[in-house]
């Protein structure tokens, strides 16, 4: 039981200095241009990415692996695939709402979509979820919900207004609760929710789905029709195959 608090306790804590230590190495030349963007990646690919799993290497001492234990090791195909067709509603109901013209903007694909999708599932569900699930033995429900309830707050400068403000963290809340248990559910596979966390924001960015994570009414109906997806496919997936159901 110490152990596992020790555990949990030592999460939490680098957690929150990963998620709120990223912006203190700031770059004060304007906020666009190519030197922003690559301050910005290094800044957040050393928070999210290389501290907990240099973490995850000191507190295990490399068994097992970072990889593994992340769920990065494995599995990139089935989930990288899962995710594709999952998505299949949104990149053809937002392409058609948008007669397939697509908006590219290289700085908000790599900040917004490429790196948001590795380094917050890294960090949310891979380190976080993941050592309080597993490693902490946390309830599925404290640990997914724990993360959601942070992962919900990290999006609430998308808002303008009360009502709006809380509904972008409704959807990133539950979005938190959905991502961690595809995870799960899918063996803790983490290239699940990065795939579909990459396509969602991706589909969202170029077909100019809405300025925030709330969206309006169609793009919400093709967002809910991937998740139905994803939880159909996997509901399925457990009944044909009940050994491919992970241990807590």
């Amino acid at each position: 039981m110490e152990k596992k608090t020790l555990i949990a306790a030592f999460t939490i804590a680098l957690f929150f200095l990963a998620d709120y230590g990223w912006p203190l190495i700031g770059y004060s030349g304007g906020q666009e241009g190519l030197l922003y963007v690559a301050v910005k990646l290094l800044n957040r690919s050393f928070w999210y990415i290389l501290l907990p799993i240099a973490a995850l290497a000191l507190l295990y001492r490399g068994s097992p692996q970072p990889g593994n234990m992340l769920g990065l090791q494995k599995g990139a195909r089935e989930g990288l695939q899962m995710a594709f067709l999952s998505t299949l509603p949104m990149l053809l109901g937002l392409g058609g709402l948008a007669n397939f013209n697509a908006t590219w903007q290289w700085e908000p694909f790599i900040l917004s979509v490429a790196l948001a999708a590795f380094s917050e599932e890294i960090l949310y569900r891979g380190f976080l979820f993941g050592q309080l699930h597993r490693q902490a033995g946390w309830p599925f429900a404290l640990a997914a919900g724990f993360g959601a309830v942070v992962f919900g707050l990290g999006h609430l400068y998308q808002g303008h207004g009360f009502w709006d403000t809380f509904g972008i963290f409704a959807v990133t809340f539950a979005g938190g609760l959905w991502f961690a248990w595809l995870y799960k559910a899918w063996g803790y596979n983490l290239w699940v929710p990065i795939g579909l966390h990459f396509l969602m924001n991706f589909y969202w960015m170029v077909f100019e789905s809405g300025t925030n994570a709330l969206g309006g009414v169609w793009p919400n109906v093709f967002r809910a029709a991937t998740i139905a997806i994803t939880v159909i496919w996997t509901v399925r997936r457990q009944k044909a195959a009940p050994q491919l159901q992970p241990a807590d």
